[in-house]
């Protein structure tokens, strides 16, 4: 019967894997960069903020451990870190254990920027609840919690960032209101969530699994061919906020590897619009499974009864942010 319940919700469709990747075109869109800017105040990239993070959770750190828990080659992290230097954001200071290396760990200012873009990107979530009834909004935030726990014992979405949450005190125990209680449920799961599934070790886990010949932004690019094709590259590079450029240079990458193909416009014969071909589709399907079985595993072992509320509770969270 479980399995029944888990697989009645098919690829992007499976409520949890279509909030998952919510979380990623979230963090990733040209609107919500914007908004982390204009919150923290500097031209932060979701990288930035996830680097930041990073440091903030276990400070203070070496380049390695940034590194270590960012997935990244040890100049990249030092990139990072570099970057969030010269913005004010962490500092540098010497390990005084060995004076050979150095420990990074947020500034104030960079506390407080990450503090005031977390109080921006949480109050989406809060008031997705905002309307419903308290005992939901308690049931909902235990399912959270205990969706959390199964997704991160699977090995796509273990977290070198962020520990499994803390079992939920009783109402007894904290006699906060169901919506505050669950301000702090929802924050560490968009908070681990968003950034685990935009990190490079899970894109790179996701497009290895899929056996991309393309890396994610092409990907993206694809998917978005698929979605609105016949599509010509101006119109292409607008959706998806990206320079005409780059755009030009990741449908060259795709045709070369036969995953779009190229036609007359049929209104313009100077122009050509593009579709995704066959293996195209076919990659795609490749990505939607690999994104999808380690959330069907996590979940396998809930009885059919949890799993279906929980299913229902996050389908009906994730209409309230999408409207």
């Amino acid at each position: 019967m479980n399995e029944a319940v888990n697989e009645a919700w098919n690829g992007r469709e499976h409520p949890v894997v279509a909030l998952l990747l919510f979380l990623e075109a979230r963090g990733r869109s040209r609107a919500q960069i914007d908004r982390m800017q204009a919150a923290m105040g500097l031209p932060v990239t979701p990288l930035d903020n996830l680097t930041l993070v990073a440091v903030s959770a276990a400070a203070p750190m070496t380049v390695g451990d940034v590194a270590s828990r960012l997935s990244v080659d040890l100049p990249r992290a030092s990139r990072q870190i570099a970057r969030l230097h010269r913005m004010g954001l962490v500092v540098r200071e010497p390990d005084p254990r060995d004076r050979r290396s150095i420990r990074i760990r947020p500034t104030p200012e960079g506390e407080a920027a990450r503090t005031r873009w977390r109080g921006v990107w949480l109050s989406d979530y809060v008031k997705a609840v905002g309307d419903w009834p308290a005992d939901d909004i308690a049931s909902f935030g235990a399912h959270l919690q205990a969706l959390q726990a199964s997704l991160m014992r699977q090995p796509g979405f273990t977290s070198p960032i962020f520990d499994a949450p803390a079992a939920t005190p009783s109402p007894a125990a904290d006699p906060r209101s169901p919506i505050d209680r669950f301000q702090d449920v929802v924050a560490g799961f968009v908070q681990w969530a968003a950034t685990t599934v935009t990190s490079p070790h899970y894109i790179r886990t996701i497009l290895a699994r899929a056996e991309s010949p393309v890396p994610r932004l092409a990907t993206t690019v694809l998917r978005e061919i698929a979605a609105r094709g016949p599509i010509d590259i101006t119109d292409l590079a607008h959706a998806l906020n990206l320079d005409g450029s780059v755009a030009s240079r990741q449908c060259t990458e795709l045709a070369t590897h036969r995953l779009v193909q190229r036609h007359q416009h049929p209104q313009d014969g100077r122009r050509s619009v593009l579709t995704a071909t066959f293996a195209g589709e076919r990659l795609l399907s490749a990505i939607d499974l690999a994104q999808s079985e380690p959330v069907h595993a996590a979940l396998r072992t809930w009885d059919a009864e949890t799993l279906n509320e929980c299913l229902t509770y996050v389908a009906r969270f994730l209409k309230n942010l999408t409207r």
